[in-house]
C-alpha cells in the first residue's frame, strides 16, 4: 500500500516473517518520526541500500489506527495546498507529479472533452447534516 498524506509517503508491506506485523518504509525520516508522533514509539531503522532507506515494523492494529487517526486529521479541501502548507513546496511538487503521472498514465483517468450540461444550479455539495442524509437515503 502506498499512503500519501500531509504527515508523510508511506509505502507499507506485510512482514516477511512476522503475520501480526506489517513494515512500513519511506524515504525519509522525517515521515517516520511523523508518524511516531501520531501512533506513538516506533522503533525506526536505517536500511541505506534498500529503495527505501527508513523502515519501522508496526502492529497491524497499531496501523490500522494509524490509518483511522490520519483520516480524522483530513481539514483540507485540496490535498496538495494542505501539502505545501503543512511538508513545503519541495513535497507538494513530488506528490503533484505523482497526481500527473497518475493522471496520464492510467486509462480512463483523463478529463472528458467537454462536460456535459446540468440543468439548473449545480447541487450543494454535501447537503444537510449526515444524519440528514442518511435518513433521506433510506
Amino acid at each position: 500500500m502506498w499512503l500519501m498524506t500531509t504527515r508523510g509517503f508511506y509505502s507499507v508491506v506485510a512482514h516477511r516473517t512476522l503475520p501480526a506485523e506489517v513494515l512500513v518504509r519511506t524515504r525519509t525520516r522525517a515521515d517516520l518520526e511523523a508518524l511516531e508522533e501520531l501512533i506513538g514509539p516506533i522503533d525506526i531503522f536505517a536500511t541505506p541500500r534498500a529503495d527505501y532507506p527508513w523502515r519501522a515494523v508496526v502492529s497491524r492494529e497499531r496501523w490500522s489506527a494509524a490509518a483511522v487517526l490520519l483520516t480524522a486529521e483530513i481539514d483540507y479541501e485540496d490535498f496538495k495546498t494542505a501539502v505545501a502548507e503543512r511538508q513545503g513546496d519541495a513535497r507538494e511538487a513530488v506528490y503533484h507529479d505523482v497526481w500527473m503521472t497518475l493522471r496520464r498514465g492510467l486509462p480512463g483517468s483523463a478529463a472528458p472533452a467537454a462536460a456535459p450540461e446540468r440543468a439548473g444550479p449545480p447541487p450543494e455539495r454535501f447537503p444537510g447534516t449526515p444524519a440528514e442524509r442518511s435518513c433521506a437515503a433510506g
